[in-house]
């Protein structure tokens, strides 16, 4: 009764039925998830994982994986501006996976072209010693290309923290890490797969997309990185942007020399 004489005469209550009819969105004001009861100051990286990396939820593996490659690549300086810190395995695991992957499509075409040599095709199929050969040639190459793909990756991110503490901004060595592992989506995407993948969906437009989408990738996803992790901006950003670029150039360089001899002493030594 009360209720209705609040209400203006010759106006109608108003229908609270579409009100009424939707609960309340409560969500956790740190994750994000609606059943989470409350995040301890603890678990802040759980906001990452459940929000940010595809990866780190449940689900398919390869949706998982071509999810955070994309995001890594595509979305890339709002992907690492919200990275969090957090556990080293599932971002190597994911390193591991995505560089495995991005090796074999770099490989395939070199392995097509040997074979359409004259007498090569023949020839493995007749000489099991050849052919162990060439199976074994081909697994040291994508497991070595592996290899130094996510070495030059985390020595990247190290590089980062390096570089910011030279600044003199302490940061997260996990976490610069976490950075280096999932910037290896960069190679899934704007690799062959990625040309084939937008391709396939958009046509040759889509594939052109593909590849120029890794002009100027790393920049933009360490400068946003940088800003969340160690707020460097601009030229302050610059130093740890030089030491992560020379550092990375080195540990690649290492590597690749360490991988090339051991490769060649498991073929012909």
């Amino acid at each position: 009764m009360q209720a209705k004489r609040a209400v203006p005469q010759g106006e109608s209550a108003p229908d609270l039925g579409d009100i009424a009819d939707v609960p309340a969105a409560v969500v956790c004001a740190r994750c994000g998830d609606p059943e989470c009861a409350g995040c301890a100051p603890s678990e802040l990286t759980r906001s990452g994982i459940v929000t940010v990396v595809p990866w780190e939820r449940p689900g398919g593996f390869l949706e998982r994986l071509w999810g955070t490659a994309r995001l890594s690549s595509v979305e890339a300086a709002g992907f690492f501006s919200v990275l969090p810190d957090g556990p080293l395995g599932p971002a190597l695991r994911f390193a591991l996976a995505a560089e495995t992957i991005a090796a074999t499509f770099a490989v395939a075409p070199f392995v097509a072209f040997f074979f359409l040599l004259p007498g090569v095709a023949s020839r493995f199929l007749e000489d099991a010693g050849f052919r162990g050969w060439v199976l074994r040639g081909a697994f040291l190459a994508i497991s070595g290309l592996t290899v130094l793909l996510v070495t030059a990756h985390a020595g990247h991110g190290a590089a980062l923290e390096l570089g910011a503490r030279r600044s003199g901004v302490r940061g997260s060595w996990t976490r610069a890490l976490r950075f280096g592992f999932y910037a290896c989506g960069w190679d899934l995407v704007v690799g062959l797969l990625g040309v084939l993948v937008f391709g396939a969906k958009n046509g040759p437009r889509g594939a052109a997309e593909a590849v120029l989408l890794g002009r100027g990738l790393p920049t933009r996803a360490t400068l946003a990185f940088l800003e969340a992790s160690s707020g460097l901006t601009g030229d302050a950003a610059k130093p740890a942007l030089r030491t992560s670029y020379v550092v990375a150039a080195l540990v690649t360089v290492v590597s690749a020399l360490t991988i090339c001899a051991a490769s060649a002493w498991a073929l012909f030594g």
